[in-house]
């Protein structure tokens, strides 16, 4: 894998960047993009920087495909990317992209979430995709495996604070064509946090999942404020899984390690002073037709008197299908009125 110094001084010096809010955003095709296959010429996308770039081949022919566009919506900044081969049986085709993100604070100093979506559609299991490595540090957030044949999710959600210097997203595409169609769709997502926190702590190590033969699931716990539409203040949106969830609201940042009772497995530390159990409002849902469970959450918080401060985290649980019973504990953030 190509340096990270090399991979900044590159960005510094020739990247396409967009800087309409509090971030500027750029994007860079380290490698080549390709697509090729077995009935002609690849298709080929220079390296360099580039805010869209759409590629169709082998040359004469779209069995592969492969499309990014740079994007900045209002105070959010982050990139789109897609990667589709449809080769007939009678060819073979494949993908293969290597780009990095790179967003810093356009004046002011930043604290921001992450998100990272990338959806697999295809009718057979693809042991490859999409690699996501946020702070390109060779650690991957976010590696494609598909265990269902027809849809599979993965979700990821961390925070960025522009103190700790850029926030580097490299991605990494290689989809090859494994006997049937495949397409992978990814989304990368920047958006400032609200005013008056602090990140604690990071989340409990675990990932919640759920998997059926047709669909598949995955996801990381996470809590991070949002700016919110008056007359509120803040809204604070958690991600994890499952059908019991609460915020925990504590008045001092000690923790204390939690273990469910079985079936349930594991252990996360969760405040030992807690003044507040609230639950939240479920707003998006994920899972099999008629057996959905909550993935996200939403608490909106109204201004506050001057002068507190309080710690808060988010934990759910998953009891269903049996068997696969997991729990989480999200990030812990301090908040100060």
């Amino acid at each position: 894998m190509t340096s990270l110094p090399f991979v900044a001084a590159l960005v510094g010096a020739t990247a396409v960047g967009l800087a309409q809010g509090p971030m500027v955003a750029s994007l860079v095709a380290v490698q080549p993009i390709v697509c090729g296959g077995s009935a002609g010429l690849p298709a080929i996308w220079p390296a360099g920087p580039l805010t869209a770039a759409a590629v169709a081949g082998p040359v004469g022919h779209d069995h592969a495909e492969f499309t990014c566009s740079l994007h900045n919506a209002g105070d959010e900044v982050g990139f789109d990317a897609m990667s589709m081969v449809v080769a007939p049986a009678s060819a073979s085709a494949a993908t293969f992209a290597d780009l990095l993100l790179t967003v810093v604070a356009a004046s002011a100093p930043v604290q921001a979430v992450v998100e990272v979506e990338v959806e697999h559609w295809g009718d057979t299991p693809a042991g490859s995709g999409m690699v996501v490595d946020l702070g390109n540090d060779n650690s991957p957030e976010l590696a494609t495996f598909t265990v269902a044949c027809c849809g599979t999710k993965w979700r990821h959600h961390s925070t960025w604070s522009s103190a700790n210097g850029p926030l580097f997203v490299r991605v990494q595409d290689f989809n090859p064509q494994p006997g049937s169609p495949q397409v992978y769709v990814l989304s990368v997502k920047v958006r400032p946090c609200a005013p008056g926190i602090q990140f604690a702590a990071p989340a409990c190590p675990e990932l919640g999942s759920l998997a059926s033969v047709g669909s598949a699931y995955y996801t990381n716990y996470a809590l991070v404020p949002m700016p919110a539409e008056a007359p509120y203040l803040t809204e604070w949106r958690a991600t994890g899984l499952g059908n019991l969830s609460t915020y925990v609201v504590g008045d001092q940042p000690g923790v204390l390690p939690l273990a469910l009772p079985l079936p349930f497995t594991g252990s996360c530390d969760v405040f030992g002073s807690v003044i507040a159990m609230l639950p939240g409002t479920p707003i998006a849902s994920a899972g099999p037709f008629g057996a959905e469970q909550p993935v996200t959450w939403s608490l909106l918080v109204p201004p506050l008197p001057p002068g507190f401060t309080f710690w808060l985290q988010h934990v759910s649980a998953t009891w269903s299908p049996p068997g696969r019973e997991v729990w989480g504990a999200s990030n812990r953030v301090r908040y100060d009125t």
